[in-house]
């Protein structure tokens, strides 16, 4: 269907240049208008498939299907690490439940790009090639200083021991403030978001 939609897109496009071109050579300057009209909605057409082809939109997509009441929701999208093992390592333990929250540095959160995570929000989460894998929702965050971290926050991103997951975290935190040029101590907040899988890319359709 999609192709069929594309060859009638495209022969609509030639159509609608070579009637401009008519227009212009028999001075119809309402054909011409027209004509790059036609051939104007044909781009935007094209622009708008793109991004309905895009592999999150369509992953979305065969998640409404299934949840209708939810197609007019919004979504993000991100992906775990800054390299391609943590980044595998750690959507893997999501997409089996191991990993069921993740933690942010309130101080840095001024400083980049993506807001802080709200409950109720959607999320896909990508590989490290961008190919989208499951979807989560946000269910709650909770604000605690550093100091306060208990086992059962860091169980959220699949921690053991607090111990653990600071010997992990806290060099990175150290690693912040000194680019924003602040000092690091055990009171500055940290966010834990909490989130509940909803779909992964491979699941089964009824």
């Amino acid at each position: 269907m999609k192709r069929k939609f594309w060859g009638l897109n495209y022969i609509n496009m030639v159509a609608a240049l070579m009637f401009a071109g008519i227009g212009v050579y028999l001075g119809r300057p309402g054909i011409v208008v027209i004509s790059l009209a036609i051939f104007g909605l044909g781009l935007w057409t094209k622009k708008s498939f793109r991004k309905l082809a895009s592999p999150d939109l369509a992953l979305w997509y065969r998640f409404t299907k299934e949840h209708p009441e939810l197609k007019k929701e919004k979504y993000i999208t991100w992906h775990y690490g800054t390299n391609e093992s943590d980044c595998t390592e750690w959507t893997e333990k999501v997409r089996k439940g191991e990993i069921t929250g993740v933690s942010y540095f309130v101080p840095a959160f001024p400083h980049e790009s993506n807001p802080q995570p709200k409950a109720g929000e959607y999320s896909i989460i990508l590989d490290w090639s961008n190919k989208p894998t499951c979807i989560i929702k946000t269910v709650g965050t909770e604000m605690v200083p550093y100091k306060d971290i208990t086992p059962e926050y860091v169980l959220l991103e699949g921690y053991n021991s607090v111990e653990k997951w600071q010997r992990v975290h806290a060099a990175k935190y150290a690693d912040i403030c000194e680019k924003l040029n602040i000092v690091f101590n055990e009171e500055m907040p940290i966010l834990f978001e909490h989130f509940q899988l909803l779909y992964d890319v491979n699941h089964s359709e009824e």
